[in-house]
């Protein structure tokens, strides 16, 4: 696969292999994964040139594994948005939210407030859209990864991604609005 990749990707590549870039193309090679995170997360007001900077130093340390069965700016990527889903993880523990733990049942609590959580979560899957509430519901019942979840809705493992983590932000938001 390395022979159909972009130029610029394959120049990159030897340079970060042979240790042979310059300052110059470590900008440019940062820059254009913060663009990236800027145009993919930009609902989450991101820090993107720091995160951009972890993503490319775990790029360049890792370069030795990639095997070429995709572009290397799409593993770049990968790379990239493990970065941010972390980052986003940890920063933003009230946001992302599990099915399971919406769904569960808090022991010690009556059944009127257990019914009323229950209620809440029903209603903030009725509030993702269909795509949404297909791949949370694909993600976090049926534990399918985002490779299964794209080829079962004939999207991009990508777009699996970015709208699992849209519709854990709007069901973490919605049940944090409506806790009784």
């Amino acid at each position: 696969m390395e022979g159909n990749q972009d130029d610029s990707d394959l120049g990159l590549l030897a340079q970060l292999r042979s240790d042979t870039f310059d300052l110059a193309t470590w900008d440019r090679f940062v820059r254009r994964i913060e663009r990236w995170i800027d145009q993919n997360f930009e609902w989450a007001n991101l820090d993107s040139a720091n995160l951009a900077g972890e993503a490319a130093l775990i790029a360049y340390q890792n370069v030795g594994q990639f095997r070429g069965d995709s572009r290397f700016f799409r593993w770049v990527r990968t790379i990239t948005f493990r970065v941010v889903y972390r980052h986003l993880q940890k920063n933003k523990p009230g946001i992302v939210i599990t099915f399971d733990d919406l769904m569960e049942e808090p022991a010690g609590e009556d059944e009127s407030v257990m019914a009323w959580k229950r209620l809440v979560a029903e209603e903030a899957l009725q509030n993702l859209t269909e795509q949404e509430r297909q791949v949370f519901i694909l993600r976090k019942q049926d534990g399918m990864d985002h490779r299964e979840i794209a080829a079962r809705l004939e999207i991009s493992e990508n777009a699996s991604r970015l709208t699992w983590t849209r519709a854990a932000e709007k069901i973490g938001r919605f049940v944090q609005d409506n806790d009784p």
